[in-house]
């Protein structure tokens, strides 16, 4: 006997699986903000975290998500500054599903396509 399954859109959530935009931007953020704290630095094709002075954390910081990531570089911002290298993942930030996302860069798309 053949047997088809089709999971679909939302079978992953509902199992529990970290797989919304929001798992997967905290995850980007909080890893980005672990290189920074170990190497004092962090670079990728979308975003730079840097130090703007000698300043050096020695502490690092037990940060768990987004939300508590940008208040901690908001209050040492005198000290640390974020680079974003792409503005679409920097305007994407402010959104926190897929649907937004998709949405946001249909707008884009649309945007480009018009200046052409």
């Amino acid at each position: 006997m053949n047997r088809l399954i089709i999971i679909g859109n939302g079978f992953d959530l509902a199992h529990g699986l970290p797989t919304s935009y929001r798992d997967f931007i905290d995850d980007y953020y909080i890893n980005a903000a672990n290189v920074f704290f170990e190497k004092g630095q962090y670079n990728d094709e979308l975003l730079s975290i840097e130090y703007k002075s000698n300043t050096i954390f020695t502490i690092k910081p037990n940060l768990k998500n987004i939300d508590e990531i940008f208040k901690f570089f908001t209050e040492k911002s005198i000290y640390v500054k974020l680079v974003y290298h792409n503005a679409l993942f920097e305007n994407l930030i402010e959104f926190i599903n897929w649907v937004d996302i998709a949405n946001e860069y249909y707008k884009k798309l649309k945007k480009i396509i018009k200046k052409k």
